[in-house]
């Protein structure tokens, strides 16, 4: 196991009384444990990230350089884009109005 390190942080009432009910709930043995699981979720999140951005963005990028005229202008995405958000309220206001 690696060496453990004291280190001091400030954080709101709120994320203190969250670590506490953690911790009086048994979901976890110390405010300690809590702290280096959000660690541990932030370092899963940013290595998916990262993974994103190098392996699937990098590609379309690298696809869309040797081919720039396969790219959909961005007025065109804007404009599908609110296209299925309107398409979306309107199936949610249909849904809800058939309950």
């Amino acid at each position: 196991m690696s060496t453990i390190q004291k280190r001091t942080f400030s954080i709101t009432e709120k994320q203190s009384a969250f670590i506490d009910k953690l911790v009086e709930r048994g979901d976890y043995a110390s405010a300690s444990e809590v702290i280096r699981e959000g660690i541990r979720a932030v370092q899963e999140r940013d290595a998916e990230l990262d993974a994103w951005l190098r392996g699937p963005v990098m590609e379309a990028a690298r696809k869309l350089d040797e081919n720039p005229e396969s790219g959909i202008p961005i007025d065109e995405v804007f404009a599908r884009l609110r296209m299925e958000q309107a398409e979306d309220i309107e199936r949610s206001k249909r849904q809800n109005a058939a309950e």
